[in-house]
Formats: structure tokens, sequence, C-alpha cells
């Protein structure tokens, strides 16, 4: 805060990244979703937070901690609510949840660094498009139809069958390759 720095570390060998890309767009298209469509979609609604933002909530169990971690492509994030005992916690999940607890505190953040004009910048960067191969990897239906769904559980309790009547084992065991 006051400008001191606090460690300073030397690498002796080269920076290795943790994730290969792959992988990393992965994660970052699935936590793009939770922002989207699951327990983060308040940053939205609430916060007015349209930019790009990955992010994931939590919530320990008998809802003693709860937390939400998000990340832009210039900026990374992160909120824990709790006590050093799980012996204090909220008297119900719907207090507890980090979606309820954590993610305003972020959001109430990432907002006022949104109306700041020294720090706006930091959200208006976008994440790079993922590769073709990571878009393939990641397509699927968001919603099945319950009739689809019996037809899919049918399907593979018929290919089980079929399995068990011409006892075949490995990796090709689709009714197609018969």
């Amino acid at each position: 805060q006051d400008g001191n720095v606090i460690v300073e570390v030397e690498r002796d060998a080269p920076y290795e990244p943790a994730l290969s890309d792959t992988i990393s767009q992965v994660m970052t298209e699935m936590m793009q979703a939770v922002v989207d469509q699951g327990t983060g979609r308040r940053l939205a609604s609430q916060f007015g937070l349209n930019n790009d933002i990955a992010g994931k909530t939590g919530t320990t169990q008998s809802h003693a901690d709860g937390w939400f971690i998000g990340y832009t492509p210039t900026l990374v994030g992160g909120v824990r609510v709790g006590a050093s005992s799980p012996e204090v916690h909220f008297r119900s999940l719907s207090l507890g949840q980090g979606s309820n607890m954590a993610l305003p505190i972020f959001g109430k953040f990432m907002a006022s660094l949104k109306k700041d004009k020294d720090y706006k910048d930091l959200l208006a960067e976008s994440f790079e498009e993922p590769m073709d191969t990571v878009m393939a990897m990641i397509d699927c239906s968001l919603y099945v139809t319950d009739d689809e769904y019996i037809e899919m559980q049918e399907r593979d309790r018929f290919q089980d069958l079929l399995d068990k009547i011409f006892g075949r084992t490995g990796e090709d065991t689709s009714f197609e390759n018969s």
C-alpha cells in the first residue's frame, strides 16, 4: 500500500506454464459459463458487469465458509467469507453459500473499478477466442428434454445388453461397429 516491496522473487529457471493452452482455454470457457449462466450470473444482473469474467463460487460443509474467485484477462480477485473455526457458520445455506456472501463483495469491488476512470481499462479486455478443438471438446447441449434423456438411457441399456450377449469388451463396443 505504501509502495514498499515486501518480497522480490528471482527465477533461476525459465517460466513454465502450469496448464497447456488447451486446458487453460477449456477451464476459462467453463468458468465463464459459471458467470454467464450459473451461480455467478448476478455479476451481470446485479452489478452491471457485462465484460468478460470467469469465476467459481464455493461453499464449505455446514456453510462455514463461502468464496468466489474470479478473473478477467488482466485481473484476478478472490473473496473468502468465514471464520478460522468451522464451528462458526451461517444459520442457513441460503445465507452461507459463496454466491450470496462472497460474490457480492467481488461484484462491488469490480463495479467500483468499472466506474473509476483510472481502473476501468482493467475490465475492457476480452478473453482470446478459444481454438476450434477446444470448442469441439466442450460442445454439448445445455438442455436435454426428458424424452431425450429416456431415449439415451434406453440406448445405453440396449448397448449394455448387446455387449453382454456378444461378449464385447474394450473400446470398440458400439452397436454401429458390429
